[in-house]
Protein backbone atom coordinates (compact mmCIF):
# COMPACT_ATOMS: atom_id res chain seq x y z
CA UNK A 1 0.00 0.00 0.00
CA UNK A 2 2.93 2.28 0.69
CA UNK A 3 4.31 1.25 -2.72
CA UNK A 4 1.22 2.44 -4.48
CA UNK A 5 0.81 5.93 -2.39
CA UNK A 6 4.33 6.90 -3.04
CA UNK A 7 4.24 6.18 -6.75
CA UNK A 8 1.16 7.70 -7.12
CA UNK A 9 1.02 10.64 -4.59
CA UNK A 10 1.78 13.95 -6.36
CA UNK A 11 1.56 17.55 -5.08
CA UNK A 12 -0.41 18.99 -8.41
CA UNK A 13 -3.65 17.43 -8.48
CA UNK A 14 -4.71 16.46 -12.02
CA UNK A 15 -7.84 17.46 -13.32
CA UNK A 16 -10.61 14.66 -13.50
CA UNK A 17 -12.39 16.23 -16.53
CA UNK A 18 -11.33 17.01 -20.02
CA UNK A 19 -11.89 20.84 -19.13
CA UNK A 20 -9.81 21.05 -15.86
CA UNK A 21 -7.42 19.11 -18.05
CA UNK A 22 -7.16 21.60 -20.56
CA UNK A 23 -7.12 24.11 -18.05
CA UNK A 24 -3.91 22.59 -16.24
CA UNK A 25 -2.35 22.38 -19.61
CA UNK A 26 -3.32 25.84 -21.01
CA UNK A 27 -3.47 28.69 -18.04
CA UNK A 28 0.40 29.27 -17.96
CA UNK A 29 0.31 29.72 -21.59
CA UNK A 30 -2.82 31.83 -21.10
CA UNK A 31 -1.47 33.82 -18.46
CA UNK A 32 1.62 34.77 -20.34
CA UNK A 33 -0.39 36.04 -23.51
CA UNK A 34 -2.21 38.09 -20.87
CA UNK A 35 0.94 39.51 -19.33
CA UNK A 36 0.64 38.20 -15.90
CA UNK A 37 3.05 37.26 -13.29
CA UNK A 38 3.95 33.89 -13.33
CA UNK A 39 3.16 33.80 -9.19
CA UNK A 40 0.53 37.15 -9.34
CA UNK A 41 -3.08 36.75 -8.78
CA UNK A 42 -5.57 37.65 -11.58
CA UNK A 43 -7.95 40.07 -11.65
CA UNK A 44 -11.44 39.88 -12.44
CA UNK A 45 -11.14 40.41 -15.80
CA UNK A 46 -8.21 38.06 -16.54
CA UNK A 47 -10.20 35.64 -14.71
CA UNK A 48 -13.40 36.11 -17.32
CA UNK A 49 -11.45 35.62 -20.00
CA UNK A 50 -9.07 32.64 -19.47
CA UNK A 51 -12.40 30.84 -17.94
CA UNK A 52 -14.30 31.64 -21.38
CA UNK A 53 -11.44 30.66 -23.23
CA UNK A 54 -11.53 27.54 -21.91
CA UNK A 55 -15.17 26.98 -21.17
CA UNK A 56 -14.24 26.71 -17.53
CA UNK A 57 -15.94 27.93 -14.09
CA UNK A 58 -14.02 31.03 -12.55
CA UNK A 59 -13.68 29.07 -9.39
CA UNK A 60 -11.91 26.21 -11.47
CA UNK A 61 -9.29 28.90 -12.96
CA UNK A 62 -8.42 29.93 -9.34
CA UNK A 63 -8.06 27.46 -7.77
CA UNK A 64 -6.00 25.40 -10.47
CA UNK A 65 -3.91 29.38 -10.35
CA UNK A 66 -3.38 28.43 -6.85
CA UNK A 67 -2.26 25.17 -6.78
CA UNK A 68 -0.02 25.85 -9.99
CA UNK A 69 1.92 29.01 -7.58
CA UNK A 70 2.70 26.07 -5.44
CA UNK A 71 3.68 27.08 -1.66
CA UNK A 72 4.34 30.33 -1.00
CA UNK A 73 6.51 32.04 2.10
CA UNK A 74 4.44 33.30 4.98
CA UNK A 75 7.04 36.16 4.60
CA UNK A 76 6.35 37.04 1.42
CA UNK A 77 4.43 40.77 0.97
CA UNK A 78 0.96 40.97 -0.11
CA UNK A 79 1.66 43.35 -2.59
CA UNK A 80 4.08 45.33 -4.02
CA UNK A 81 2.11 48.82 -3.16
CA UNK A 82 1.52 47.67 0.51
CA UNK A 83 5.53 47.64 1.68
CA UNK A 84 5.69 45.73 5.14
CA UNK A 85 2.37 44.03 5.06
CA UNK A 86 2.93 40.06 4.95
CA UNK A 87 0.77 37.04 4.35
CA UNK A 88 1.53 35.87 8.23
CA UNK A 89 -0.12 39.50 9.32
CA UNK A 90 -3.23 38.10 7.75
CA UNK A 91 -3.03 34.77 9.62
CA UNK A 92 -5.57 34.01 12.92
CA UNK A 93 -5.02 31.99 15.78
CA UNK A 94 -8.33 30.62 17.07
CA UNK A 95 -6.97 29.72 20.55
CA UNK A 96 -7.27 31.96 23.19
CA UNK A 97 -4.45 33.73 24.55
CA UNK A 98 -2.93 32.47 27.66
CA UNK A 99 -4.20 35.74 29.78
CA UNK A 100 -8.17 34.54 28.67
CA UNK A 101 -7.03 30.91 29.66
CA UNK A 102 -5.69 32.00 33.06
CA UNK A 103 -8.66 34.33 33.76
CA UNK A 104 -11.23 31.14 32.74
CA UNK A 105 -9.02 28.92 34.97
CA UNK A 106 -9.29 31.91 37.91
CA UNK A 107 -12.69 32.10 37.46
CA UNK A 108 -13.54 28.26 37.68
CA UNK A 109 -11.60 28.17 40.86
CA UNK A 110 -13.48 31.10 42.38
CA UNK A 111 -16.76 29.56 41.28
CA UNK A 112 -15.80 26.33 42.61
CA UNK A 113 -14.96 27.43 45.66
CA UNK A 114 -18.20 29.48 46.24
CA UNK A 115 -20.03 25.98 45.40
CA UNK A 116 -18.21 24.51 48.03
CA UNK A 117 -18.27 26.58 50.91
CA UNK A 118 -22.41 26.80 49.89
CA UNK A 119 -22.54 23.09 50.33
CA UNK A 120 -20.40 23.18 53.33
CA UNK A 121 -22.74 25.96 55.24
CA UNK A 122 -25.76 23.20 54.31
CA UNK A 123 -26.75 21.45 57.56
CA UNK A 124 -26.26 17.77 57.35
CA UNK A 125 -29.10 16.52 56.56
CA UNK A 126 -29.16 19.00 53.82
CA UNK A 127 -26.19 18.29 52.22
CA UNK A 128 -26.68 14.31 52.04
CA UNK A 129 -29.91 14.96 50.23
CA UNK A 130 -28.26 17.29 47.83
CA UNK A 131 -25.32 15.20 47.34
CA UNK A 132 -27.31 12.24 46.53
CA UNK A 133 -29.72 13.63 44.50
CA UNK A 134 -27.18 15.29 42.05
CA UNK A 135 -23.89 14.20 43.31
CA UNK A 136 -24.09 10.43 43.60
CA UNK A 137 -24.00 8.44 40.60
CA UNK A 138 -26.72 7.04 40.10
CA UNK A 139 -28.56 9.63 41.36
CA UNK A 140 -30.90 8.55 44.34
CA UNK A 141 -35.13 9.47 44.11
CA UNK A 142 -36.96 11.08 46.09
CA UNK A 143 -38.73 7.60 47.56
CA UNK A 144 -35.66 6.16 48.19
CA UNK A 145 -34.45 9.64 50.12
CA UNK A 146 -37.48 9.14 52.15
CA UNK A 147 -37.06 5.60 52.83
CA UNK A 148 -33.61 6.12 54.15
CA UNK A 149 -34.33 9.66 56.61
CA UNK A 150 -38.12 8.06 57.57
CA UNK A 151 -39.80 11.02 56.22
CA UNK A 152 -42.23 11.15 53.42
CA UNK A 153 -41.31 12.36 49.69
CA UNK A 154 -42.51 15.63 49.79
CA UNK A 155 -40.53 16.60 52.56
CA UNK A 156 -37.67 15.63 50.88
CA UNK A 157 -38.68 17.39 47.92
CA UNK A 158 -39.13 20.73 50.20
CA UNK A 159 -35.54 19.95 52.35
CA UNK A 160 -33.65 19.75 48.56
CA UNK A 161 -35.58 22.80 47.62
CA UNK A 162 -35.03 24.95 50.37
CA UNK A 163 -31.11 23.60 50.55
CA UNK A 164 -30.89 24.72 46.81
CA UNK A 165 -32.21 28.10 47.11
CA UNK A 166 -29.77 28.41 50.38
CA UNK A 167 -26.41 27.16 47.75
CA UNK A 168 -27.58 29.67 45.16
CA UNK A 169 -27.91 32.49 47.31
CA UNK A 170 -24.41 31.39 49.07
CA UNK A 171 -22.39 31.00 45.70
CA UNK A 172 -24.01 34.28 44.78
CA UNK A 173 -23.02 36.61 47.40
CA UNK A 174 -19.64 34.57 47.35
CA UNK A 175 -19.27 35.95 43.94
CA UNK A 176 -19.84 38.90 44.77
CA UNK A 177 -17.64 39.25 47.60
CA UNK A 178 -14.17 40.72 46.61
CA UNK A 179 -12.14 39.05 49.01
CA UNK A 180 -12.79 35.54 46.96
CA UNK A 181 -11.77 37.41 43.46
CA UNK A 182 -8.50 36.09 43.87
CA UNK A 183 -7.51 32.19 44.38
CA UNK A 184 -5.83 31.45 48.10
Amino acid sequence: MQEFILRSWSLVKLGTTAAQKKLFFNLRKLKRRLGVAEDGDLRADQLRYIADSLEVKEDDVVEMNGRLRGDISLNVPLSVETEGDEWQDRLVDPSPDPESLLLEAADRERKKAALTDAIAALSPRERSIIEARYLDEPHKTLDSLAGKFGISRERIRQIEQRALQRIKAKVCAGLADPNLATIH
